[in-house]
């Protein structure tokens, strides 16, 4: 039996600026630093004593604003894929079942646009447009599907592009390879369906056991093939 690993977190940070989280900012400031100062005209309006200032301190709410993790971006394309959902409507129905779900080579782009505003002496100069488009390549992965969520990826491969923009002009882009050598636990879930779904099973659970008991049904296994597809979404920040 193949053991599952943890996942560690893929978030946009990590992604752009490296994995060691002291030189995170440096990296940021060295990396966008020039970009600001070329692109940014607001900087052109504010005192030459205060433009550092200003730079640094978009490049740090820059990196708060990417504190997240991209593969929740990943999901949500997946859940616009039918045999993904249906499975996850399976296994909600029926807890103690797991289904395997073939993903063959496909791409999912997604993006999300929050903004900053800079204030300086209290007062609003500007506000400055962020994007972040991330393209997933994924190839020869398996989806674990179990009480309605995805639970866990089986070997296969993701290639991860990640673009960053600020006021409409790429700032950075960088490319990374995920290999899943085995098993890489996603516990305890991440949600496929609405929260209307859950709550019906929820409520049809607690229904089934105020009756009187039956015998258990067996745990299912089931391997379906999503068909090859490139699949275009943009979320908005939350």
């Amino acid at each position: 039996m193949t053991s599952a690993a943890a996942r560690r977190q893929e978030t946009a940070v990590v992604l752009l600026f490296g994995e060691n989280r002291r030189s995170q900012k440096a990296t940021a400031e060295r990396q966008l630093g020039p970009h600001l100062r070329r692109n940014l005209r607001v900087l052109e309006r504010l005192p030459k004593t205060i433009r550092k200032e200003a730079i640094v301190a978009i490049i740090a709410a820059t990196m708060v604003l990417l504190e997240f993790d991209v593969i929740e971006l990943l999901v949500d394309g997946w859940r616009e894929h039918h045999d993904l959902t249906e499975a996850a409507r399976h296994t909600l129905a029926k807890p103690a079942s797991t289904e395997l779900v073939a993903l063959a080579t496909h791409s999912i782009t997604a993006s999300q646009q929050p903004s900053i505003d800079l204030f300086v002496n209290s007062k609003k100069v500007a506000t400055i447009a962020i994007e972040l488009a991330v393209q997933f390549d994924i190839s020869a992965a398996v989806a674990g599907v179990s009480a309605g969520m995805l639970t866990a990826l089986h070997a296969g491969r993701c290639d991860i592009t990640a673009t960053l923009a600020i006021q409409g002009a790429q700032a950075i882009q960088k490319n990374k390879r995920i290999a899943l050598p085995g098993v890489v636990s996603l516990q305890p879930g991440i949600r496929l369906l609405d929260e209307e779904e859950y709550a019906k099973a929820s409520k049809a659970r607690a229904a089934a056991a105020a009756k009187p008991s039956t015998a258990p049904q067996p745990e299912t296994v089931r391997i379906d093939e999503i068909s090859s597809q490139q699949e275009n979404r943009r979320t908005q920040p939350s």
